[in-house]
């Protein structure tokens, strides 16, 4: 089964010389990437594998970066100060197989002193942040390689200015001057760019790098696969490694007089693997069969797991009770967690974060296993901040008009509205006590984090609801300041009862409404909304055929295709309320890029024996065309 790789943005890195800087006007030529393959590790297995992108040009990929995207300080996207500089709209591309962007760097003060170096060719590399989209299409691993897996859509999100190359693999050259024709494609002249010479040598530094990392890490006993994904040099690597082992004392072998001292080989990554692989088993996660690895652990607490992983970081437990064992684990056997990221942290084996990680996915189950009616008629959008987001609708053309001979053909008008709307934080915090922890409550710990993920899709149904019942079931204020369901709006029948015949003056409205330029939209309905109290009713108008009566309401075949959707949501609005739409999805669902679903992250609580993890959901609902929908307010 192929594993997804984690929703946070990703990283490769680039150089570039500073031949092409502009010091007047502050701009400068860059290569952001080669489109090299780079090994990487999968976060929820641990064993590695080749990412590929395809690199063949498309608008779809940059439009981030031709908007303007940011050019940020090492990936800092949480301060404003760490902007030094933004991408030169439109100048982002993507030429055989290579990627290249001119940003403008900031005059501001505060960065002077970064723009300084860069415009010195100190600082050179360049890092791109990106997101892959979708399942990659995976090739079988060889023997002694990794598999392939290759993603064919994936979107730039920023470039970042940066050190160290997290991607030693993606070693590029200055972007030459060039002049293009528009009928001609691009060339790259051959003096001063060899591209399968640049894949070639970055290819083999790469390769050179993760080999030199994995047998130092093989040879000392020491977890290095966070460094192998990470912007380490193999210097810095070999600095950890003696501080590591220092800091900790070898495992001695004592026969009679003899001693012998040996360093014990490190399987962090396997155990953490499988003592994962054991919680999700035993806690009833779907899909999880019990790997070799898991197997090991499946029989042991929670105790005697975290302390399985102590021993693994060399930590003597040795003369610990449960309770020092319970307390130690839950810090982390490198101190406070707090002061450590949640990568740097799982590199160690620390049991918060692999509970963080089990949690996360017992969440997610439990947001997949709500219902989501909204989505008959609403539709997903990404958003990349908390500011205020715009949808615009525009109009349509009118019939074209006749043309005499020696006339002059008019201006076409379309016009347009627009809709805004805020995405919102949604969250709450899961503690883990010690008392849990000791007492093995895996079942209540994953009852606890199923409960979230439904309580994080309730929230996500509340927002789609409200978009009906804001303002006493007028719904949400459009753009034009009146309420959704206005008799302005044309999408406000007469109170009567649900049936057929009462239907077909729904239906009309619908059939006449016009759009901003005074076309017909013509639109037919596909789907009835009702509450669980006309759930009945709604099914026999659909399905009267089936149900032989002589009941009004049971018109045969009149609205068979109609496709009922029942949410008792609206039970409080209104027992007599309906609504006919069409089958265009009218309703925005508005999430936070990186939080397309809820996520659970990890924190320290000092003043109490135990571990929150915090629940959290970015959402927002806006209804963008009132001319989609009918309500009638029943009777």
């Amino acid at each position: 089964m192929t594993k997804r790789t984690p929703p946070d943005l990703i990283q490769r890195a680039a150089t570039f010389e500073p031949a092409s800087f502009d010091a007047e006007a502050r701009t400068i030529d860059l290569v952001w990437s080669t489109g090299a393959d780079v090994e990487r590790s999968d976060w929820s297995t641990g064993s590695r594998f080749i990412e590929r992108m395809n690199m063949k040009p498309s608008d779809g990929k940059l439009a981030r970066l031709n908007a303007g995207a940011p050019l940020l300080d090492s990936h800092n996207s949480m301060s404003s100060s760490a902007i030094i500089g933004a991408v030169v709209p439109g100048s982002a591309a993507i030429r055989n197989g290579m990627g290249y962007a001119t940003v403008r760097l900031s005059g501001a003060a505060d960065v002077s002193n970064a723009v300084m170096k860069i415009g010195e060719g100190i600082l050179r590399n360049v890092s791109f942040g990106y997101r892959l989209i979708g399942e990659p299409t995976v090739t079988a691993a060889k023997k002694g390689a990794p598999e392939v897996r290759e993603w064919a859509e994936w979107e730039a999100h920023e470039l970042s200015m940066v050190p160290i190359p997290a991607d030693a693999g993606a070693q590029t050259r200055a972007m030459p001057a060039q002049v293009e024709s528009p009928m001609s494609e691009p060339t790259v002249p051959a003096n001063v760019i060899d591209l399968d010479a640049v894949r070639a040598e970055a290819k083999a530094t790469e390769r050179t790098r993760v080999s030199a990392i994995n047998d130092l890490g093989k040879r000392h006993g020491v977890d290095v696969a966070a460094f192998v994904d990470g912007d380490k040099s193999v210097d810095a690597v070999r600095a950890h490694i003696l501080d590591s082992l220092a800091a900790k004392s070898a495992v001695q072998d004592v026969q009679g007089t003899h001693r012998a001292a040996s360093v014990k080989t490190d399987h962090a990554d396997q155990v953490r693997a499988g003592i994962a692989n054991a919680i999700e088993f035993r806690a009833g996660l779907k899909g999880v069969t019990l790997t070799d690895a898991g197997r090991a652990h499946a029989q042991l607490s929670l105790v005697r797991m975290a302390e399985t992983m102590l021993r693994q970081q060399g930590v003597d437990v040795s003369t610990m009770g449960n309770r020092e064992i319970a307390r130690m684990a839950m810090r982390g056997a490198g101190g406070d967690l707090s002061q450590r990221s949640f990568a740097g942290a799982m590199a160690t084996g620390d049991f918060p974060f692999l509970l963080a990680n089990v949690a996360n996915k017992f969440l997610l189950e439990g947001y997949a296993a709500e219902p989501m009616s909204h989505e008959a008629f609403s539709y997903s959008r990404t958003v990349s901040d908390l500011k205020q987001v715009s949808g615009v609708r525009l109009g349509s053309i009118a019939a074209l008009p006749k043309v005499v001979e020696g006339a002059e053909y008019t201006y076409a008008a379309t016009g347009e509205e627009r809709e805004v709307y805020t995405v919102a934080k949604y969250g709450a915090i899961l503690p883990f006590t010690m008392e849990a922890f000791i007492n093995d409550d895996l079942g209540g710990f994953k009852i606890e984090a199923d409960e979230m993920g439904r309580a994080a899709a309730r929230a996500e149904l509340g927002v789609a609801y409200s978009v009906f019942t804001d303002n006493a079931g007028g719904g949400q204020t459009m753009g034009d300041g009146n309420d959704l369901f206005t008799v302005g709006h044309l999408n406000l029948d007469s109170a009567t009862a649900l049936s057929a015949a009462n239907l077909d003056t729904a239906r009309t409205l619908l059939r006449n409404q016009t759009d901003l330029t005074g076309n017909f939209v013509g639109s037919a309905p596909a789907i009835l909304l009702v509450n669980s109290a006309l759930e009945g009713v709604a099914d026999r108008i659909v399905n009267g055929s089936y149900f032989p009566t002589t009941d009004a309401t049971a018109t045969i075949g009149a609205y068979r295709s109609l496709q009922v959707v029942v949410e008792p949501r609206l039970n409080a609005l209104s027992a007599t309320v309906f609504y006919l739409m069409t089958a265009r999805k009218w309703i925005e669902i508005g999430k936070l890029a990186g939080y397309e679903s809820p996520m659970i992250e990890m924190i320290e609580q000092k003043d109490a024996d135990q571990i929150g993890y915090k629940a959290r959901y970015f959402v927002a609902a806006k209804a963008m065309d009132w001319r989609q929908v009918v309500r009638n307010p029943g009777a």
